[in-house]
């Protein structure tokens, strides 16, 4: 009996042995599978960083630290984003940030750093041509937007900076200056930086239809009319604040209007550009869309109308918020006859210019 035990023993080893070493054939008939590749990584987040040391933006009460004002007597918030300038009569559409160094000459030294991965897309390095000095544009991706970061009034461009340049967040672009078409003090020397949207893609076309003499446009897609701004100041803390889970799309779509309008037909590239806006997606066709607007012009949200009403004009107003309106009124884009809301002159050419390009 024990001699049985032992050989079954052994046969049940054979066996579970054989068992083990057989390889189940692969649907082509190898027995032989090749290992799955493995997937690749995740894109790497897109953070917004300042674009300089100064980091006083993020401590309570530090604002003249931050902020340079328009004039030594001027309060500080006539360097933030908004209806700041002119007694809130003028529009300021970025941050102006003041340097921590300068030489003994009182020149600013102060670097200035791409605020997130993207390509640079245009230099202006004519000082003399623009309002903004020497300025960099930068173009970026995030959460399904395409935006872009300005930096102006740059003393000096960086060695190796050029058009198409792939930078990273944090890559030096050159150094804070006082450069423009108009004399800035020594003492006023800063960064003038923007966040925003470009308007229109067909620009040009846009310009010929409302200017009599577009060929002052020395600027291709990258001329201020074409820029809308966000403000900076919000974005910079909400990143620093949800640090990865910061989502520009959702931020933006928070941001309070200014007015609502619609554009019949369905193909509008500003969609296109911007998907990340759209509230309802793009998965029918639809006979227009409705676009919110924040107080500057520049677009929070998109909805597609499944109908236009007929008879009615390529586009016109919806909506208003009247506390947004009465309380931001240097861009002019609204105005109140009576009890009834309008587009002005600058609302209209506005209205055109993110309409620009769409069609049925």
């Amino acid at each position: 009996m024990k001699s049985h035990a032992v050989l079954c023993l052994l046969l049940f080893v054979w066996v579970t042995g054989c068992s083990q070493k057989q390889t189940a054939p692969t649907p082509n008939g190898s027995k032989h599978s090749t290992p799955a590749k493995p997937s690749p990584p995740p894109p790497p987040k897109v953070v917004i960083l300042p674009p300089t040391d100064n980091q006083a933006l993020f401590e309570a009460g530090a604002e003249e630290v931050y902020f340079m004002p328009t004039r030594t007597d001027r309060p500080w918030t006539s360097g933030a984003f908004g209806c700041v300038r002119n007694s809130g009569g003028r529009m300021h559409e970025g941050l102006d940030i003041r340097p921590l160094r300068r030489d003994s000459r009182g020149e600013a030294l102060d670097e200035i750093r791409a605020a997130a991965n993207g390509v640079i897309a245009f230099i202006n390095a004519n000082a003399g041509a623009s309002s903004y000095g020497r300025y960099i544009v930068a173009t970026h991706e995030k959460d399904g937007l395409s935006f872009y970061t300005l930096y102006a009034h740059m003393a000096k461009i960086a060695e190796g900076i050029a058009p198409q340049t792939v930078v990273k967040a944090g890559d030096l672009l050159g150094i804070m200056g006082r450069s423009a078409n108009h004399d800035i003090p020594i003492e006023r020397a800063h960064l003038h930086f923007e966040i925003g949207f470009m308007g229109s893609r067909d620009f040009n076309v846009w310009m010929r239809k409302h200017y009599e003499d577009p060929s002052f446009n020395k600027f291709s897609l990258w001329h201020g009319f074409n820029l809308l701004g966000l403000n900076p100041l919000v974005i910079l803390r909400e990143q620093k604040k949800q640090g990865d889970a910061f989502n520009l799309a959702k931020h933006v779509a928070q941001t309070p209007q200014l007015m609502r309008f619609r554009v019949r037909g369905a193909n509008l590239p500003l969609s296109k550009r911007l998907p990340g806006l759209l509230l309802n997606g793009e998965e029918e066709p639809f006979a227009g869309h409705e676009i919110d607007v924040n107080m500057n012009g520049t677009p929070l949200r998109i909805r597609g109308l499944p109908d236009y009403p007929a008879g009615s004009p390529r586009y016109g107003l919806v909506s208003v918020n009247e506390e947004v309106a009465l309380g931001n009124r240097c861009r002019q884009l609204v105005v109140k006859t009576g009890a009834r809301w309008q587009l002005t002159a600058k609302g209209h050419r506005l209205v055109d210019l993110l309409a620009t390009g769409v069609s049925d």
